[in-house]
Formats: structure tokens, C-alpha cells, sequence
């Protein structure tokens, strides 16, 4: 009698299915395309989310660090489908930050059309972006692909914050103005007075044994001056404008970060995002755009002979210009000076507020500081920017400050327009290969416009409170330095508050100080 064979067909299909099904998730999850150029190392990921796991256990940018510091100073890291490179050498970043600045200069326009779509305007930004391709076509132009690029994705942010677009090229014609009066000698005039109004109000809280909490004491200074420089006057205390201005700041930049998260979970959560956020954005919006259009009128119908003292001046006088290439509007000037306040405010007074802790728990060094402010100051008057270049000390503990809490650690501003991964850099990392050597303001075609005056506002600050004060803190012995992401800039988990005394006479500072 033959052998009879019997085939288990129902293993026999299973075996087929997890064969077919563990190539998939390799093609899928694991294999790495081949483009024809090496990409950086990789740490190990996860399927679907990638390395998002490894973000999630501390605040983003000591991830970034703790990640680098295992796995090396250049990566390729990948959220979803979103690809990174982790920059965490100076010798790289500078290699990638100055000397190819043109690859990496362009926008990442991708997020910003997919917030604008919720609002039923990225067919009209694309139809004027390929207009505007036609006509250079027509011309026999050449076409720099980043910048266009960088155009089309500011006219679509622009209308999603404000509900309308800059000019072209972002209002050129009278920036350069604008910035030289920014920095001009009027304007630091102004910043020295409001810092004497700084140092007379702690005084007043110091004779009156209040305490003072110096992150809201430093953006009332910074707010002030920024104030001053770009409508020409600080903003009122008695209607509350001041206290608004400071409001809508702080919710702006929780707004950014909320919208960035947003970005980073991919399309389908892009427009529950903005769904969620919209409400938040359209009321913080409209408080800026009343506030702006107030100070509009009073500059339009002011005397002739106060014209072109302030920022607000120099743009209202350039959009009269009919000469001009570009013809700017109201709208556009309200755009740019919101762009100023967030910039201005909230960067500098948090990083007064975080070198105040690091001088606070560093006794030597805030005797050190003292015996620099002494010798080159003197107690006999207020410190003053003319004498920052005679304080090397003062400047290389600001410059520290910036090493170990960036005010922004983490903001995805560029992408590589060759290969197209984007770039973050990671500033917070503990071991320096050049000492005092970074780019915490950025740099190339992205660079701060604003960072030597914003240099200038930090130090002159932190030197008068060292200068002038002796700080105690309530309750315990040293600040609390732990951190939080609340907002888009790095902030104090817990405020810091402290009780202050004079070291110096207000008589011999000629202060007046406010009942």
C-alpha cells in the first residue's frame, strides 16, 4: 500500500503571510532609500513615530543633548515622516551655518501651507507664486528657487497670523533705515532713560521691602524699550496698554509652539491644529492690530516737525513714497513692528532672568562682576553701553548665559535646499570645542537683525542689578533652575523672586525715585 503525504496548507500560508509581512515592514520602516550620497548615522528607531520616543522622556532640547552625546555630534533623525539632522559639533555647524549659508536658507514652506489650507487660501498664495514664476519666464529671468521659495511661504504664514501679506521682498526698501535708526545713537539715548526708570523703579520696591520677581520686572524693561524705539514712546501703565502688549507677547509665544508641535504630528493633525488654536490666534491678532492702529493715527496726524523719529515714522513716511519699487501699506507696517515686539521682549527678558539665577547661585562670581563694575563704573553713576566694551567679564557671563539656556533651544527655521532634510542645532550641549564661540542668535542670511542691540539691552541690565543691588533669594539658599518649554523660549519653572538692597545712593545716581 503507498505512503499516503499529508500537507499542513494552514501553517503552510501562515509561514507565506509572515514572510510577505516582514519584508513589508522592512521596505516600510527600515530600508533606507538609496539616493547616491551617504546619509549621517542614525540611532535606532521605531516604526511609524521613528525616533519621536526618544524626545518624549525630557524637555526636547536635552534630548537633543543626551542623544548626541551617545550617539555622536552629526545624526539623521526622523519624526513620522519628517527627516532631521542633529547638529551638535561648533566645527560642523560652523561649516554648515557660514560657509554653505546659501544651502541652508530656505524656508520650510510645507508646515505653513498646511495651516494656511484650513483657512481657504493656499490656491490663491500659489496662483501668485506662478504668476510671479510666468512673468520672470516671460522675462528671460533667472529664478533663485530658495528665495521664491522663502516669498511664497512668508505671504502664506502672514495671512495666517494677520490675515494678509507683506510686500515681495519683505519690505527692503525701508528696513535698512529702519534698523540704522534702530541702532542709532537717539535710540540708545533712549534705552540708557528707561534703564534709569528700571533702576528707580527696583529702588522704590528696595525702600519699599517689596520683593521683586525679575523675569516680570526685566520684560517690563524690554518691553519699554522696545517700545520706545519703535512707536516712540513706552507703552501706558495707567489703561493697562502696557500690561496687554506684555499679555499678548507671552500668548503669542505659546501660540508658535503650540502650531509647531502641530506641524511636527504630520498632515492629518495639521488642521485639527489649527482648529484648535485659530480662536486663540484671531483674538491675540486683533489685539496687536488695535493697538498698532492707534499709535498709527496719533503718528499721522502729529506736528510735521516730529516726523522720522521713530521706526513707525520711517515706515509710515516710506509707504507716501509713490517712487517706491515695492508700495507697502498700513497693514504691512502693523506685520513687521508684531514681528519686532516678539523678537524684542520675550528673548531678553528671559535671559536677564536666567543669568540673574546663574550670578545669584554663583557667589564668586557675582563678586567678581562687582569688583569689574566698580573699578570701571565706579558708584557714582549708572552703568552705560559706552563702558561694555571695558567689561569683558560682564560680557563672557552674558555669553555663558546663552550657552546654557538658549532663549529659543530649538526652532526649525531652515531647511537644506540641496538633498532637503532640515537642520536643527543643538546649542545646550555641556562640552565646548571653542569657548565663547556660537551662533546663538544664528547667522548668514538668517541671522538676527536685532542681536547687538539685544546684546546691549542684556548687559547693560544684568550690569545695573549687580551694580546696584544686593539680592536675597526668599526661602531657600539658591534658585531653583529648573526648566521648562511652556512657550516657544526656554522659561524658569519657577519664577524668580528675590528682596533687594541697595548697594548704592540713589542721590549719587541722580534718580529720581517714584513715590
Amino acid at each position: 500500500m503507498a505512503a499516503m503525504t499529508t500537507v499542513d496548507f494552514l501553517n503552510f500560508f501562515i509561514l507565506i503571510f509572515l514572510c510577505f509581512f516582514s519584508l513589508l515592514c522592512y521596505y516600510l520602516f527600515f530600508k533606507r532609500p538609496k539616493d547616491g550620497f551617504d546619509l549621517p548615522p542614525s540611532p535606532p528607531s521605531l516604526p511609524i513615530i521613528r525616533h519621536l520616543h526618544l524626545l518624549l522622556s525630557v524637555l526636547p532640547h536635552k534630548a537633543f543633548q543626551k542623544i548626541s552625546s551617545r550617539y555622536g555630534p552629526l545624526l539623521q533623525l526622523s519624526i513620522f515622516k519628517i527627516p532631521l539632522c542633529l547638529v551638535s559639533s561648533a566645527s560642523v555647524a560652523y561649516e554648515i551655518f557660514r560657509t554653505h549659508d546659501v544651502n541652508v536658507s530656505s524656508r520650510v514652506h510645507e508646515e505653513a501651507q498646511a495651516q494656511v489650507r484650513s483657512r481657504g487660501i493656499r490656491a490663491d498664495e500659489l496662483e501668485r507664486f506662478y504668476a510671479r514664476l510666468m512673468d520672470k519666464a516671460r522675462k528671460k529671468e533667472s529664478v533663485e528657487i530658495g528665495k521664491e521659495a522663502m516669498v511664497l511661504t512668508n505671504n502664506s504664514v502672514s495671512k495666517l497670523l494677520m490675515g494678509r501679506t507683506p510686500p515681495p521682498p519683505y519690505i527692503q526698501s525701508p528696513l535698512s533705515p529702519c534698523l540704522l535708526g534702530l541702532c542709532g545713537i537717539r535710540s540708545l539715548q533712549d534705552a540708557r532713560y528707561e534703564l534709569e526708570r528700571f533702576c528707580a523703579r527696583l529702588l522704590n520696591k528696595a525702600r519699599n521691602k517689596e520683593s521683586v520677581e525679575i523675569g516680570k520686572e526685566s520684560m517690563v524693561l524690554n518691553n519699554n524699550i522696545i517700545s520706545k524705539l519703535l512707536i516712540g514712546r513706552s507703552c501706558s501703565v495707567e489703561n493697562g496698554e502696557a500690561e496687554k502688549v506684555r499679555e499678548s507677547v507671552t500668548k503669542t509665544m505659546g501660540l508658535l509652539k503650540k502650531v509647531l508641535i502641530s506641524n511636527m504630528l504630520g498632515k492629518p493633525l495639521n488642521k485639527l491644529g489649527i482648529s484648535l488654536f485659530g480662536k486663540e490666534i484671531r483674538r491675540v491678532s486683533s489685539r496687536f492690530d488695535e493697538l498698532l492702529e492707534r499709535h498709527l493715527r496719533e503718528h499721522e496726524v502729529k506736528p510735521e516737525k516730529h516726523q522720522n523719529t521713530d521706526m513707525m515714522d520711517v515706515l509710515l513716511a516710506s509707504s507716501r513714497d509713490e517712487n517706491a519699487d515695492y508700495k507697502i501699506t498700513r497693514n504691512h507696517i502693523k506685520l513687521f513692528l508684531v514681528e519686532l515686539f516678539l523678537g524684542g521682549t520675550d528673548s531678553a527678558a528671559k535671559l536677564i532672568q536666567w543669568a540673574m539665577a546663574e550670578i545669584i547661585n554663583n557667589p564668586n562670581i557675582l563678586e567678581r562682576l562687582r569688583q569689574e563694575m566698580d573699578s570701571v563704573v565706579g558708584k557714582t553713576r549708572l552703568i552705560q553701553e559706552t563702558d561694555l566694551p571695558r567689561l569683558p567679564y560682564l560680557q563672557a557671563v552674558v555669553k555663558e548665559t546663552l550657552r546654557l539656556h538658549p532663549p529659543a533651544p530649538i526652532l526649525i527655521l531652515m531647511s537644506l535646499s540641496q538633498r532637503g532634510f532640515l537642520l536643527l542645532q543643538d546649542l545646550s550641549k555641556k562640552k565646548r570645542e571653542k569657548v565663547l564661540k556660537f551662533l546663538p542668535f544664528g547667522s548668514g542670511r538668517r541671522v538676527c537683525p536685532g542681536a547687538n542691540l539685544g546684546y546691549i539691552f542684556v548687559e547693560t541690565g544684568v550690569g545695573m542689578m549687580v551694580q546696584c543691588f544686593d539680592w536675597r533669594i526668599n526661602g531657600d539658599k539658591t534658585v531653583n533652575m529648573e526648566e521648562t518649554a511652556a512657550r516657544l523660549s526656554l522659561t524658569m519653572a519657577h519664577p524668580l523672586i528675590c528682596t533687594l538692597l541697595p548697594r548704592t545712593d540713589p542721590l549719587s545716581l541722580k534718580l529720581k525715585i517714584p513715590s
